[in-house]
């Protein structure tokens, strides 16, 4: 498994995703051409010790994971991944908006969005669970360009 494999499984395990709460619809227009970065908000509260000092490490990795999803046209989605400072191969999967105005991004080799529906929240995308589960861990994509 690569590192780009392994990094990604941890960070959408951490992301459990949000609940879906107000959002916006998505638009096709609204997404091709554009490039959007992973962010991921952990909670580091952590209920003791031990998980606070595993939260704020996990944390300071991921300042180091660059993650960008490129939007073309006839849902053409491509993956960029750059880990401390070494890029990974570039992934092509699709996307589309599902009926509700969700986007759903397609899987590769290495990315899995597993039951995560993405909606629109103050101009940022935000990873939901399509089953309502909710944690404290945010993973959004924000526009770069």
């Amino acid at each position: 498994m690569s590192r780009f494999a392994f990094l990604l499984l941890v960070v959408l395990t951490l992301s459990l995703p949000t609940a879906v709460a107000a959002q916006s619809t998505i638009h096709e227009k609204d997404l091709i051409g554009s490039t959007w970065k992973m962010d991921v908000e952990l909670d580091t509260k952590g209920k003791n010790a031990l998980e606070r000092i595993a939260l704020a490490a996990a944390g300071g990795m991921l300042d180091d994971v660059d993650i960008r999803f490129s939007f073309h046209e006839e849902n053409v989605l491509t993956v960029s991944v750059n880990i401390f400072g070494e890029e990974e191969e570039d992934e092509t999967t699709d996307w589309y908006i599902d009926a509700e105005g969700g986007l759903i991004l397609g899987e590769t080799d290495t990315f899995e969005s597993n039951d995560t529906v993405w909606m629109l929240e103050d101009g940022d995308l935000v990873a939901h669970d399509r089953d309502g589960g909710a944690d404290d861990t945010q993973v959004k994509l924000k526009r770069v360009r």
